[in-house]
């Protein structure tokens, strides 16, 4: 799940790194969004721009691993890209997250 509150970048790489480790035939990677029914109710949703950056890097690093697109992606996408543009966190959050998994290949 990508863009829980409190996630950061290294915890995002490392999240990747682990899984190319496991070699999955499958992954699902999807953007977090909040239910009001739960602790995480009132949080934010994750970025689209964020979860499409980290489905990226798994594609890079998961080669063989089938990669379905999530309902979850689907829903926040709606009126992608005119959406407003990333905010400068986030283009240093997936700057860092590359960095660091490019150092292990």
């Amino acid at each position: 799940m990508v863009g829980l509150p409190g996630q950061s970048a290294d915890m995002l790489a490392d999240d990747l790194l682990a899984l190319a480790a496991l070699e999955p035939d499958m992954a699902g990677i999807g953007p977090f969004i909040p239910h009001p029914q739960t602790p995480m109710g009132n949080a934010d949703n994750s970025s689209v721009s964020l979860a499409l950056n980290v489905l990226a890097v798994a594609r890079l690093l998961l080669k063989d691993t089938h990669l379905p697109t999530t309902t979850a992606l689907e829903t926040l996408a709606e009126g992608f890209p005119s959406q407003r543009s990333e905010s400068r966190s986030e283009r240093d959050h997936a700057e860092f997250y590359s960095k660091k998994i490019q150092k292990t290949l």
